[in-house]
């Protein structure tokens, strides 16, 4: 008799447990209110900061709100850098471009920058719209950068007015 009180017992605290503890979702959607596929309950994980293509760069604003990925596909069917807001995941922005690598934002915020890992060509975007600022040609480079030489990093200057970029060959170029 006392067993059988016990377990009626526990399973009435683990019945009512997980009830307040889970919500009813809506049908159709995830926790997180995003769209279920056709016939699914339920998604593990979520659909939030999720790209079609590789990452080879990632940058985060300086006040926090918005992460900028950039990458490409292999074949190179789609190169994109993707605007993200932070809190929720979501993109804001997907600028197509040859841009994939060494993203930076500008301190205040204002601009994203991107370079082509092996190409000769910088860019600047306009955070808000999304919209390319600038571009930036090196002619210098000669048609394509052999392996060893490509872009590895990429900075604006402190006041914002002039763009640094550094290759795997040791060479430094100053834009402004």
């Amino acid at each position: 008799m006392r067993v059988g009180l016990c377990v009626l017992a526990c399973v009435g605290l683990i019945g009512s447990g997980t009830a307040e503890a889970q919500a009813p979702a809506k049908a159709g959607v995830d926790a997180l209110g995003d769209p279920l596929p056709s016939g699914a309950l339920a998604r593990l994980g979520t659909l939030r900061f999720v790209k079609p293509t590789g990452i080879f760069s990632v940058a985060v604003a300086p006040d926090g709100k918005l992460i900028a990925t950039a990458g490409n596909t292999f074949p190179r069917v789609e190169d994109a850098v993707w605007l993200w807001d932070a809190a929720t995941g979501l993109p804001i922005h997907k600028i197509t471009t040859t841009a994939d690598r060494c993203l930076c934002f500008s301190e205040d915020g204002k601009y994203l920058a991107g370079g082509e890992g092996y190409g000769h060509r910088l860019f600047v975007w306009d955070v808000a719209t999304g919209k390319q600022h600038l571009e930036l040609v090196d002619k210098s480079l000669g048609p394509k950068l052999r392996p060893r030489e490509g872009l590895l990093n990429l900075r604006f200057t402190s006041d914002g007015q002039g763009l640094t970029a550094i290759y795997q060959s040791s060479r430094a170029q100053v834009w402004i």
